[in-house]
């Protein structure tokens, strides 16, 4: 009888596990939904996230996204940044990254860089639930962060409104225009600052998300 128990408790107890597990998990097969082959995302069981990338046969963390006090910590140790989020960005539901290098790929993307990437992150909590960065590593060193922004990419600034700014002591160019009535995303901000190796360019609908990503990141 004793032995029936215990194996009635173990049985149990390796099961509610299995059931935490797969409960834990549900988030991550929604967000590898789609992804190509080598490109996943796996979750640990504090709740942080990595954006894992298989490359010549090695797996590569590309994106690591840490839940810390109730916020998310975002770090790409590839383009030497990293950054938090506000408070009430409750939950990851997107997770999406890209690499872009040479002469051809970067000619459309960033016509004086000579690699970059795209971040997609997406939390959902706060006003406007998805968030892009880019990197940039530039073939000038020396480049300004003026001449980043009107040169790399003739898009960029076409039929913004554009201003100078500092926060913290990042300098900052922020370019913003107005979506029609017919759109429900109003207006759309996009940040340009210069780090200590790399240019980044941030985008989203909310001025003060990303003055918060900026005045608490390390670029």
């Amino acid at each position: 009888m004793k032995k029936i128990v215990f194996l009635v408790v173990v049985l149990g107890l390796v099961g509610g596990g299995f059931f935490y597990w797969w409960q834990n998990q549900a988030d991550i097969r929604e967000l590898n939904k789609g992804f190509p082959e080598g490109d996943r995302i796996v979750k640990d069981w504090r709740g942080s996230y990595w954006f894992i990338r298989e490359i010549n046969g090695e797996e590569i963390r590309m994106i690591e996204v840490n839940r810390i006090n109730n916020q998310f910590r975002i770090i790409n140790k590839r383009y030497e940044y990293e950054f938090i989020l506000p408070s009430n960005r409750e939950e990851l539901w997107r997770l999406e990254y890209i690499e872009a290098a040479g002469d051809e790929e970067m000619e459309y993307v960033c016509k004086i860089c000579t690699k970059g990437s795209v971040l997609f992150v997406g939390m959902i909590g706060g006003y406007g639930d998805n968030m892009t960065v880019e990197s940039y590593k530039l073939k000038d060193q020396n480049t300004t962060l003026d001449k980043f922004t009107r040169d790399g990419n003739i898009t960029w600034l076409y039929k913004m409104n554009v201003e100078t700014t500092k926060i913290g002591n990042t300098d900052v160019i922020i370019a913003s225009r107005e979506f029609g009535k017919e759109n429900d995303r109003g207006r759309l901000y996009y940040y340009f600052i210069k780090g200590e190796s790399n240019f980044y360019k941030l985008e989203h609908v909310s001025r003060e998300l990303l003055d918060y990503v900026v005045l608490n990141g390390q670029w």
